[in-house]
Parts: C-alpha cells; sequence; structure tokens
C-alpha cells in the first residue's frame, strides 16, 4: 500500500524524468513516429502533458466522459510550451490527491461500465502513474530509434545524462 505523499512523489519524480527527456528533442525528432499507426513524438508529447491529469480528473468524478476534452487539449501542446503545460498539469495532480480523502480513494466504482468495480486509488494508480511510467518509456525509445543513440537508462530513469567515459 502507498499514500499519497508517495504517489505524488512519484508522479513529480516521472515529470521530471520526461521534462529531461524532452529537452533532448530536436524539431526534425518532433514528426518521428515509428510506424505509419502510431503518434508523432509531438503527439505523445501532447498526451503525456495533459492525459493523465485527465484521467485523473475521470477517476476522480468516476465519469470516462471527460476523456472528451484530452484530445483538443493535446493538439495544444507544443515544444515550446511543454514543459508549463506539464508542470501546470503536475501541480493540479499533487493538489487533486492532497484534496481527496480516503474515503473517496477507497470508494469502489465501476468507471468502464463493466459490473467490475475497482476502488478509486486503484484506477488513479492505473491511469496516472503507469500511463506517465509507460509513455515515459515509450518517449525514450522514440528518442532513441530516432537517432539519439547517446541516451542510456540514465537518462530514462534517473533523469540525467550519464557521466562522460574517460
Amino acid at each position: 500500500m502507498i499514500t499519497k505523499q508517495t504517489f505524488i512523489k512519484s508522479v513529480l519524480r516521472e515529470v521530471d524524468i520526461i521534462k529531461h527527456l524532452a529537452e533532448k528533442i530536436t524539431p526534425e525528432v518532433l514528426v518521428y513516429k515509428p510506424t505509419e499507426s502510431q503518434r508523432t513524438t509531438l503527439e505523445l508529447l501532447g498526451y503525456l502533458a495533459v492525459g493523465p491529469g485527465i484521467a485523473l480528473q475521470v477517476a476522480k468524478a468516476g465519469d470516462q466522459s471527460l476523456f472528451a476534452v484530452s484530445g483538443e487539449k493535446q493538439k495544444e501542446v507544443t515544444l515550446e510550451n511543454f514543459r508549463e503545460i506539464i508542470d501546470k498539469e503536475a501541480a493540479e495532480i499533487k493538489s487533486t490527491m492532497e484534496a481527496m480523502t480516503d474515503e473517496e480513494l477507497n470508494e469502489e466504482i465501476d468507471l468502464w461500465g463493466s459490473g467490475m468495480k475497482e476502488p478509486r486509488s486503484q484506477h488513479i494508480l492505473t491511469l496516472v502513474l503507469l500511463s506517465f511510467v509507460a509513455y515515459k518509456m515509450q518517449l525514450f525509445l522514440y528518442l532513441k530509434s530516432s537517432g539519439l543513440v547517446h541516451l542510456n537508462t540514465q537518462n530514462v530513469w534517473q533523469g540525467r545524462d550519464p557521466e562522460p567515459k574517460n
């Protein structure tokens, strides 16, 4: 069992690592996508900047229709405003989580209308934190496969550049 504070700390750490990776993006990398059916790097940044924050609102309200605003908000993200938008979303995630009571987090909800209820906290863990982790890795792999071969595990797990080898 993790606490709200541990969850928040983990989310903010993932956001910091994602911002570190985003600093490596050059204009030509923005249009990269591994296959025709996948997102471009810019579209992936858009998702990372707003998707998990919207997902938290969905889980909090128990209303998946709130996902409808995600696509338009993602289109507003550029490389230039990415840091500002993800910082704003991270602050909103932090304040929303801090304001939620244990009763709200433990409430069993059927978010997907499947007849299966899970604690709201489980939905939040999956939709917010695990999304950041998974899509952070996707961003890292996009960067590597688009030619930024100097990136390594320190970039993706620690959010820092590796020490130069002598």
